[in-house]
């Protein structure tokens, strides 16, 4: 059988998600990715229903590598896939490039597997050899003899090929599970791949089948980076989903236009947004929500710096979410870090009224946490995602004033000038009120995270001793801010006059010596 044309690796930067063609020979698999909720699956099926007829086909996937993981370690996927029933059909296939983006552009290699065994003479043409020899300088074809099973996944795909405008897609249901030894998880999501045309006909697609009003409820289509080989390898190493903190970053000089490095660094903060997202759906550690809340916020410091504007809703979105993760943060630090402190501090004299309030805090974390998950699961967070990961992967008009500028000058302006105000604002930290206090030391958090953001364009001095003052001033900051947020907390969650009184004198006693350092540190950074 004539092997299928292979692919090359996407390419790594942000251009891969961009109507950029690709020559015939250079097929690259474009395709998002969406986690569906079993009250949408049958409303999502009619409504595809409605733009194509449907087939359906059994799906067998086995996934190779060796004992080591090298493939997993190279974010590289080989399968073994059986179409259908009785006489099946045999394919092999090769992905790279699995960098945990919902809207992947990935490398895709694929052909006839004779009589279901791996054919890798049949996968010349890929990267397999040489993904497998990687970091030992050696002919990977040695480790070919070692490709094993890892896990495997079993499913029910429906398929649609449906014409857009400006586009041509091929849009499945997966249901099912991926297995791994006894252990299992079901497998329900959508894909929307791009067979032809411009990568926008996917999001207006996607954006489409969500629905409301009229044509029924609106689904709950969220977008997600966990590809099935990825889940498969945790449900064979047996580990869960870990929190995930981004290193955000782009590949250009200071002319690129600050719209577009905007969008790189959004599409990018999402993909730690999503995952932190669904290891909350199934995990306690309260680390997700920190990192969560850290993407979003990075966000909006690079947005402001930048002076690029998102649409209206989009903003409004972005603000919000970042508020709701943002209280369930303080409930997390305030169980964890604060509340013990205070009872070393205080909880002698009335061991009882403690426990009291450690109860109540805890229950109202736990509260908090679950509105937040619930919210999660919403149609609405899932649209507000899709909308975000359009405008961050369809170049266009941005507003604000300086999203047509070079991100160079624009951001070293920029970060200069809040640098200044910080300083400034900072000069009588110890003597403002806590609610100012808190406002400046956002200031220079947001100069902190554009920095971060945008070091390839910003002079050493910036990345180094610069970064290092405002981290100190920080610091020294939020010690100030704890203080007064867990008092205020505390007081919330007690009505004993006394114990009001205490807290009052607790705070203003652990806030004096770091507020008089953070007004001494403020008065470098305006230097």
């Amino acid at each position: 059988m004539t092997a299928l044309k292979p692919s090359k690796a996407a390419a790594k930067d942000h251009r891969a998600n961009l109507a950029i063609p690709t020559q015939a020979a250079e097929p690259v698999e474009r395709e998002l990715k969406l986690r569906l909720r079993p009250q949408d699956l049958a409303h999502l099926r009619a409504r595809l229903d409605a733009r194509a007829p449907s087939r359906t086909e059994a799906v067998d996937s086995i996934y190779l590598d060796t004992p080591d993981r090298r493939l997993a370690r190279a974010r590289a996927a080989l399968r073994l896939r059986a179409l259908g029933t009785g006489r099946r059909r045999w394919v092999q296939t090769l992905k790279t490039d699995d960098d945990g983006a919902a809207f992947s552009a990935r490398g895709e290699w694929e052909t006839a597997a004779p009589g279901g065994r791996l054919a890798p003479q049949l996968l010349a043409d890929s990267p397999l050899e040489r993904l497998l020899g990687t970091g030992e300088g050696v002919d990977g074809a040695a480790h070919l003899k070692h490709l094993a099973p890892i896990f495997r996944t079993r499913f029910t795909r429906t398929i649609w090929d449906i014409a857009v405008p400006g586009g041509h897609i091929e849009a499945v249901i997966d249901d099912g599970q991926v297995e791994a030894g006894a252990a299992c998880e079901p497998i329900l999501e959508a894909e929307l791949e791009l067979k032809g045309g411009q990568p926008e006909a996917v999001w207006q697609l996607a954006i489409a089948l969500t629905g409301g009003g009229a044509g029924g409820p609106r689904l709950a289509l969220l977008p997600y980076g966990d590809s099935k080989a990825a889940r498969g390898y945790r449900l064979a190493a047996g580990v869960a989903i870990r929190p995930r903190s981004t290193r955000p970053s782009f590949e250009g000089d200071g002319l690129l236009e600050a719209a577009a490095v905007a969008r790189m660094l959004i599409a990018q903060e999402m993909i730690g947004v999503l995952a932190n997202a669904e290891g909350l759906r199934s995990g306690n550690d309260t680390e997700f929500v920190h990192q969560a809340r850290i993407c979003l916020r990075r966000m909006r410091a690079c947005l402001d710096i930048l002076d690029v504007r998102l649409p209206a809703p989009l903003d409004d979105g972005l603000r919000v979410w970042s508020e709701r993760f943002g209280r369930v943060r303080d409930w997390d630090v305030l169980c964890q870090q604060q509340l013990p402190r205070l009872i070393d501090d205080l909880g002698s004299a009335d061991p009882a009224a403690w426990e009291r309030i450690t109860v109540a805090a805890h229950r109202h974390r736990d509260a908090a946490t679950q509105q937040l998950r619930q919210a999660l699961e919403s149609a609405a967070f899932a649209h507000l995602v899709l909308r975000l990961l359009q405008w961050s992967a369809i170049s266009g008009a941005a507003g604000g004033k300086g999203a047509d500028k070079p991100v160079g000058a624009q951001a070293l302006k920029a970060i200069r000038k809040q640098m200044q105000r910080v300083g400034e604002a900072g000069r009588n930290f110890a003597e403002v009120s806590p609610r100012r206090q808190h406002r400046i030391r956002q200031q220079a958090k947001t100069v902190r995270y554009a920095i971060d953001c945008l070091a390839p364009v910003l002079p050493h001095r910036l990345q180094g001793a610069v970064r290092r003052a405002l981290v100190r001033f920080q610091d020294a900051a939020g010690r100030v801010q704890d203080s007064s947020v867990a008092a205020a907390a505390v007081q919330r969650l007690t009505r004993s006059a006394a114990l009001h009184r205490e807290l009052a004198a607790w705070a203003a006693q652990r806030r004096a010596k770091p507020a008089q350092k953070a007004q001494r540190l403020a008065a470098r950074l305006s230097a």
